[in-house]
């Protein structure tokens, strides 16, 4: 793929639990200047639900030594509500965000998704004027969505009524 994107082209990295609510997060990907956009963490690494990876950074990427990177990313601990959590609950999060710190990347953290960093969150509660200002919905677990209440939200969001 490095040989075919354009440097100023985005990969997108996406689960398949995350929802497309808005454009807004396209929007600011677009006329940003970041090498990689992702959902802002307490933990200081992108979530890794859903990510932006330019070109160029894509390119660096995969000519760094991945192996060693992914290494020390998976070697690190985190605390969560003040108990220490081994890195392989969450590897891909600390896995990307740290081959983007080790290839020179600038990585722009912002808030994009709904809910919010381990906040549950009831699918009754959501309606198009509470989602105002979110690009996406991320049905995990953490956060008290299911993916199977995916189709439900959907209809909801784009009902008549």
């Amino acid at each position: 793929i490095t040989k075919e994107i354009n440097r100023n082209d985005y990969i997108l990295k996406l689960d398949s639990d995350v929802m497309f609510i808005s454009d807004k997060i396209f929007k600011e990907v677009i006329t940003g200047e970041s090498e990689a956009v992702g959902q802002y963490t307490k933990k200081g690494y992108m979530e890794g639900g859903s990510c932006f990876l330019r070109g160029s950074l894509v390119s660096r990427i995969v000519g760094h030594p991945i192996y060693k990177a992914v290494n020390e990313a998976a070697a690190g601990w985190y605390p969560i509500r003040n108990w220490q959590c081994p890195i392989s609950l969450c590897p891909e999060d600390r896995a990307i965000s740290e081959l983007i710190r080790k290839s020179g990347g600038k990585l722009r953290l912002i808030k994009f998704r709904l809910p919010s960093e381990r906040s549950t969150f009831s699918v009754d509660k959501i309606t198009r004027e509470h989602l105002e200002g979110y690009s996406i919905l991320h049905f995990s677990h953490w956060c008290g969505l299911q993916e199977k209440q995916m189709a439900e939200v959907w209809g909801r969001l784009n009902s008549d009524s």
